[in-house]
This record gives structure tokens, sequence and C-alpha cells, in this order.
């Protein structure tokens, strides 16, 4: 009898953990979320004057698709009330900038035939805090009007607040109506934004749509204690690992792809690509732990996405060193956080005038 209820006896104790396991863990979960009105990753978010917000980027037509990004940013609630203006301004919300079209066309020089560039990129190629006229893109139109002797052509088709993706799907979609002689993408430093640990007011904050495999991302959006449990891993590895930056292996493989096929659709009818990966001229300016930090990341990410630009074989430069540290290089409303040693992302009028200035040699080439 001993030996014949033993099987019986070990299918109940198993039966009794698993239900007590479950038990616990629904216990757990209904505990944590109780505790936790957001996630944990992003509890520290709670009180603060900072929110976590996700932009997907793709293309409306699964024909002119290159990429699919999700972007995961911290951004303050102030926003802009148009280009030029704005109130405790910090670029990550943007209101009121019209990019629906194709983007406006500025002529330069005098005659009807000349040459016809794009410049796509983020807030910095739209050229918010300055005036049109003031832009780095209006000083490249002067500058090939001048050299060519001929008119030039210059179409903005930047996105403020956009990733890489939404740049690249931005040209793709206006190549379907014409083509130019040749297209710059100007990126900026933290176009490659994927970092999983994030400092606000000191303590870490992991966004969960950045989890690297699709399973972990589907669990930690969904199970406040698998979050919990992520979210301390990666608090430890980090902490305990060389680099404190994190660059997943889907966007490294998804800019390198989105470049090549950029290139591709664009040399096969003619034209030509160059891309320019701009320091932002608070660089210099960065102090304290917190802003040293993030400074650093964003000079490994120009590093990496000049490499994958290499690997792509896509005519590109990186321009840094360019600012001297000044507050008269950064647009007005930024020069109250540089003075604070946070990092200005914006350039001012004489800022744009450097920049179109260092560009022009990789312009020049490419005509």
């Amino acid at each position: 009898m001993a030996d014949g209820s033993s099987p019986v006896r070990r299918s109940t104790r198993l039966i009794l953990a698993i239900v007590s396991t479950v038990v616990a863990v629904v216990a757990v979960e209904v505990g944590l979320r109780n505790l936790y009105r957001s996630l944990p990753s992003i509890n520290s978010l709670q009180g603060s004057d900072f929110r976590l917000e996700w932009l997907v980027d793709h293309a409306d037509d699964p024909d002119l698709s290159l990429c699919h990004e999700i972007r995961s940013f911290l951004s303050h609630r102030s926003r802009w009330t148009g280009p030029g203006t704005g109130n405790n301004v910090h670029f990550n919300q943007l209101h009121s900038v019209d990019t629906a079209a194709d983007g406006a066309v500025e002529k330069y020089g005098s005659g009807s035939q000349g040459r016809t560039v794009w410049l796509a990129g983020d807030s910095l190629a739209y050229g918010l805090g300055v005036q049109p006229h003031e832009t780095f893109g209006a000083h490249l139109g002067r500058s090939v009007a001048t050299n060519t002797g001929g008119a030039a052509f210059v179409r903005n088709l930047a996105v403020p607040g956009a990733g890489y993706c939404t740049v690249a799907q931005r040209v793709i979609g206006a190549l379907q109506k014409r083509m130019p002689d040749v297209v710059m993408l100007v990126l900026s430093a933290d176009d490659l934004e994927d970092r999983l640990m994030l400092a606000v007011d000191g303590r870490l904050v992991a966004p969960p749509d950045l989890a690297e495999s699709r399973v972990t991302r589907w669990w930690v959006q969904r199970s406040w204690l698998a979050n919990l449990a992520w979210f301390r891993w990666m608090s430890w590895t980090q902490a305990h690992s060389s680099g404190r930056r994190f660059i997943g292996a889907e966007t490294r493989s998804g800019f390198r792809r989105a470049m090549m096929g950029l290139k591709q659709r664009i040399e096969g009818r003619g034209g030509r690509l160059v891309v320019a990966i701009v320091e932002p001229p608070g660089m210099p300016l960065c102090s304290g732990p917190t802003n040293l930090e993030r400074c650093g990341w964003l000079r490994d990410d120009m590093a990496t996405m000049s490499e994958l630009l290499t690997a792509a074989e896509v005519q590109h430069s990186v321009v840094q060193d360019l600012w001297s540290g000044q507050l008269e290089d950064i647009v007005e409303q930024e020069r109250t956080i540089a003075s604070k040693g946070v990092l200005a992302m914006h350039p001012s009028a004489t800022g744009h005038e450097r920049i179109g200035e260092a560009l022009w040699p990789l312009l020049s080439e490419a005509l």
C-alpha cells in the first residue's frame, strides 16, 4: 500500500506546490500593482517633472517602409507653441510644427536652373529656435549658389523630435514624386537613443519597451512582478558593467539597414546620399555626474552611428569639437539650462553658421 500510494502523494505534493506558487505569484502581482501605480521600472517618475513617452515611427504605405522604430525618451511637460518660440523649452515635445507636406523649398541665387538639395533630420535640421534664413540649410543653399554660379533649391524635410526612422521614411515618401541631386541627412547625437537605464532626479528609470527580446518586452510591459525582476537585473548589470550605455542589437541593425536601403533608392535614381552627425552645441558645458554621463553616452552614440554608416557604405561626416563652450553658440531658450550644466541640444544663429561651414565640404563633394 505504501509503495502504491507514494506516486499519488508525490503528485499531490506537486499539484499543491504548483497551486501555492501560482497563488503566491498572483498575490505578489496584486500587491505590486497596489504598491506601484505605474510599472516598477518607471515608478521613479512619480512626482517628477518628467514623464515617459513612446513614439512609433513607420511608413503609412508598407511598400515604402525601410524600418520600424520604437523610441522612448524623457520629455518635459512644456511645449513649443511654434518654431522659434517657447516657454521653459525642452525640445523633446513639440506642438504646432507643420511637417505634413513635402517640406518647404527655398531658392538661393538667380536663374531657373540649378542644383536641388534636400535636407532631412530632426529639430536641428528643422531650425528650431532660429529664423529660416539663419539655419545651416540656408547657409548651405547660399554656398551652393555662390560656388556653382546657378540657383540652389533647398527642400527641408526635417521632422522635429524624429528618430532616424522617421527621417528616412520622410525622404522615401518625397522620392515618389521628385528626385533631388543630393539628399543630406543631418543626424543629432541622440538619434540612437535606446538607453535602458535613464537617470531622473538621481534615480534610475528603465523604459520597458526597450527590453531587447520580444518575449521579455511582452512580460515586462504586462507583469509588475516580471517588470520588477527585470528592472533589478538591469540595475545590477549596468552598475557592474564597464559601460553604462545600451544600444540594442535591433536598433543597430535597423539603423544600418535603413541607411543602406535609403542609399540604394536614392542612388538607383541618380542622386547622392550624404549623412552628417552633429555634436550638440552644449556638449562642452556639461557638468555634474548625471549630465557628464549623458554627454559621454552621446559621444559613444556618434561613434556607433559612424561605424554603422561605414558598414552601410554611406558617405558621412562627424561634426564634433566645433563648439568652444560659449553660450552664444546655443539657442537663447536653452542658455539657462546650459549654464547649469544641462546638455543644450540646439544652436543659435551663430551656431548654425558654424555648422553650415563645417558641412559645406561634405555637400560640395556630393554635388
